[in-house]
Parts: structure tokens; sequence; C-alpha cells
């Protein structure tokens, strides 16, 4: 072996900006080689192979899987290569629309943050809202003692309740930015808002409290209940107080 040909593992490693373990993986599953083992088990690289880690890294940066990877670098037809792309392209695109899903959320719960700084809790407000379009799943026939959060339902903003009386959600629901035939449509109009808060997350004690505030307040209406979660799937606070935002629509006064 021509000492000066080679590098060491680390050295090859460090080349390329990787961990020593990682080369020995890439090793393992077939995706990169060394180009020569001696009899001590010392693994061995050329320079030239960098040209293949620089191939990985780049597929790597597109979210191809590794056995994807191994499949690309080990494959030379072209149909299969262009049809492996446009599988990629699609699972860019699911991406972005999750990450821009992901910065819709946070927006609205620094937001709703903000305004819970500002006015408080338990204290009703008068709001004019524009409208909003929901993309919302029914939540009839499941059991509403089920868990409502991101490992239940991925991002999402909060949830609806039509009856009143048995103060149970309907839809659970994320804002959208068009319309389409699977949208809830919420108006633009005046809304009575409350930023509630409690410690065990009792929704229907939490909803209750909403109503007497609504109907003392002087309003009467039977509209739909919004709950916005403002703590709970991205931050805690003090004494793990999980803090909600009501809102339903004002149209009359009595």
């Amino acid at each position: 072996m021509n000492d000066d040909q080679y590098l060491s593992t680390k050295a090859f490693a460090d080349l390329c900006g990787v961990e020593k373990r990682t080369l020995f993986y890439y090793d393992e599953i077939g995706i990169l080689k060394p180009a020569y083992v001696d009899d001590k088990k010392y693994r061995y690289y050329l320079m030239d192979q960098m040209e293949s880690m620089s191939m990985i890294k780049a597929f790597q940066s597109i979210g191809m899987s590794l056995d994807g990877i191994k499949a690309m670098m080990t494959k030379t037809d072209i149909n299969y290569h262009k049809a492996a792309l446009h599988e990629q392209i699609t699972a860019l695109q699911k991406k972005q629309a999750e990450l821009q899903q992901a910065e819709d959320i946070l927006k609205h719960t620094l937001s709703f943050m903000e305004a819970y700084e500002n006015v408080g809790p338990d204290k009703p407000v008068i709001v004019d809202e524009s409208t909003e379009y929901l993309e919302a799943k029914s939540r009839t026939g499941e059991k509403q003692s089920s868990y409502v959060n991101y490992l239940t339902y991925g991002y999402y903003h909060g949830a609806i309740i039509d009856d009143w009386k048995s103060m149970k959600a309907s839809f659970v629901y994320k804002r959208v930015s068009t319309e389409s035939p699977d949208t809830l449509m919420k108006p633009s109009g005046s809304y009575f808002v409350v930023y509630l808060g409690s410690i065990e997350t009792n929704i229907h004690a939490l909803t209750r409290k909403f109503i007497q505030l609504l109907k003392t307040s002087g309003f009467s209406t039977e509209q739909r209940i919004y709950i916005d979660e403002i703590s709970g799937s991205f931050f805690r606070m003090e004494q793990n107080l999980n803090v909600f935002r009501y809102s339903a629509m004002i149209p009359c006064k009595s």
C-alpha cells in the first residue's frame, strides 16, 4: 500500500466534516466502502472518494433517505434517477407546506401571547376580526376525553364548540390562507374575546365560565365558540397554567 495515496479514517472524516462513526456506519450499510482495509481491520480512503461523500451530503440536503441515496449511487438507469428525483420533489413540497403551517401557528401563538399579556386573564374585550378560513376535522363520534395535541392532530390552532349544552368540541381546526370545499369560514365581525386559564385544563369548566361572562356582559348568542390554545404545544407557563383564547361572534346585544 502506498501510504501517500491513502487517508486514515480520521483524516478522511476530518476532510469531509463528518464523524468517524459515520464512516463506519456507511461502510456497514454499503453506501461508502473504504478503498482498502489492512490485516488489522483499519480502513483507508482515497481522496477521490470525497466526491462520493459530497454526493451523499447533497442528497441528504434534499431530505433523501440513506436507502434512497445508496440506490441513486449504485444504479445507472436514467429513468430510475428521474423517477426518484420527481418523488423527492413531491416530498420537499409536502415538507414546505408543513413548515409553512408551523410558521403560521407560531405567528398566531405569538400574537395571542402578546394580546394575553396586554389584556390579562378573565377580562372580556370586543375585537373586530377579519374573515378566516379553517381547515376543520370533525370530532363527532370521538371520545371527548381523548387528547387534542400535536401527536393526535398535528399542527392545529384550536377547537369549535357548536352545542352550548353539551359543551363538546365539534371540530378541531387550523387556519389556512384560502377557501376550499373542505374549509369552514369564520366570518368577519365583532367578537367577544376572553383569555381563560386553568391548571387542570378543564375545558368544560372554562367554557361554562366563558358563557357566564358573555351573559353577564349583556350579550345573548348561540353562535359558535372558538377556542384557541395559547400555551401547551410550544411552551409552559408558571405553575403549568394552560391558557386559552375564547371567542364568539356577537350579532346582537340584549
